[in-house]
C-alpha cells in the first residue's frame, strides 16, 4: 500500500511531523486532510455522522485521488469514502445520495476502470431488490427472514436480497427462533 501514515511504503518527495507520526507527501500535496478523515470515518460512529464525514471528504478525495494518479499513475486498492459512502446510502435507502457519491467518485476518477459503472449497475440491483422485498415484507409482516430468500428468489438478485435483509435499515428484525422475523422500520434511519 503506497499511501498511508505511519511508515508504511511511500514514494514521496517530503517529509512532515504530525502528531507523532509520519506523514509523506508529494511535492506540494499534503495528506494529511484526506488521511485524518479516513481515520475517522472507519471509527465507530452513528451512520448520519459517517456519512457526514464522507460529504465533507468529497474535495479532500478528489486532490487525494489527483495527487495519487499523478504520481504513480494508480490508486491504492481502498478508499474508504469511494467504497463505504454508497454502501452506507443503500442501506439507508438513500439512493440518489447512492448514486451521486458513485458519480462523483467516477467524474475524479476514483474508480478502477469500469468499477464506476458496476458500482452505479449494482446500486440499480439493490434499489430494485429493496422495493420488491419491502413491498413483501409490508405486505407479510413478520415474515421470517430464512424464508424470504426462498420466496424472492425468482424476482430478485440473491446477494442483494442477502445483503439487504442483513444490512439495510430500512426494516427491522426481530430475533425469533433461529433467524428473525421481518417488518418495515417505522422511522427512517438517523433521521434520514
Amino acid at each position: 500500500f503506497k499511501y498511508s501514515v505511519n511508515g508504511s511504503l511511500h514514494t514521496t518527495t517530503k517529509t512532515v511531523k504530525n502528531n507523532g507520526g509520519t506523514i509523506k507527501m508529494f511535492d506540494d500535496y499534503d495528506f494529511t486532510p484526506y488521511f485524518q478523515l479516513a481515520e475517522q470515518v472507519q471509527k465507530p460512529a452513528p451512520l448520519h455522522e459517517r456519512l457526514a464525514l464522507c460529504e465533507q471528504a468529497r474535495p479532500v478525495l478528489a486532490g487525494f485521488v489527483s495527487a495519487c494518479l499523478q504520481e504513480d499513475g494508480e490508486l491504492p486498492p481502498s478508499i474508504p469514502f469511494r467504497d463505504y459512502a454508497p454502501i452506507w446510502y443503500m442501506r439507508t435507502g438513500q439512493w440518489e445520495a447512492a448514486a451521486s457519491y458513485i458519480n462523483f467518485c467516477i467524474s475524479c476518477k476514483a474508480y478502477f476502470p469500469g468499477d464506476g459503472q458496476a458500482e452505479l449497475q449494482y446500486l440499480n440491483c439493490y434499489r430494485r431488490t429493496a422495493q420488491i422485498a419491502l413491498e413483501y415484507i409490508s405486505q407479510n409482516p413478520g415474515c421470517l427472514q430464512s424464508q424470504i430468500h426462498k420466496l424472492l428468489s425468482g424476482s430478485t438478485d440473491k446477494e442483494c436480497l442477502k445483503q439487504f435483509t442483513k444490512f439495510s435499515e430500512l426494516i427491522k428484525k426481530v430475533p425469533y427462533n433461529k433467524t428473525n422475523r421481518l417488518y418495515v422500520a417505522q422511522q427512517r434511519p438517523y433521521g434520514f
